[in-house]
């Protein structure tokens, strides 16, 4: 569907949402049209296309990296639709629930399987703590 720079046709075209796509809301509507938050910035999708979705209540419990574009899936397994790709190389919580092959993460507020074998664990690499001085 077209996102657009205001809230009705006369705007301009500034992207496309995918089908199935999640994307945050701001709060804001204006004439049958709601306001999105679209590549970092908020946009405009007309109403009728939207669905409301279940936010997410789970805390963070780590950190993946993604190792290629993955399908964001409803559930831990390919039997469950996917909403979305997650694009190689992006940073995402997890909550800490695992099947044999997915790992449940945390994306645009909501809960998202992705395929286990395509990502890496982040770590945190805190600096060394310096040096006790030298007593004289």
């Amino acid at each position: 569907m077209n996102v657009r720079s205001g809230p009705g046709t006369s705007y301009a075209v500034v992207g496309v949402a995918a089908k199935g796509s999640t994307l945050p809301t701001t709060g804001k509507t204006s004439g049958g049209w709601t306001e999105v938050v679209f590549s970092g910035q908020a946009r405009w999708i007309s109403t009728n296309y939207l669905t409301t979705g279940t936010p997410s209540t789970s805390q963070p419990a780590g950190q993946v990296r993604t190792t290629a574009n993955l399908y964001l899936r409803t559930g831990g397994s390919t039997a469950y639709s996917y909403t979305g790709v997650l694009p190689a190389n992006s940073v995402v919580d997890t909550t800490g629930r695992t099947t044999s092959e997915y790992t449940e993460i945390l994306h645009a507020g909501q809960n998202r399987w992705i395929a286990t074998r395509y990502t890496s664990a982040v770590t945190s690499t805190a600096p060394a703590p310096a040096p006790a001085p030298e007593a004289t």
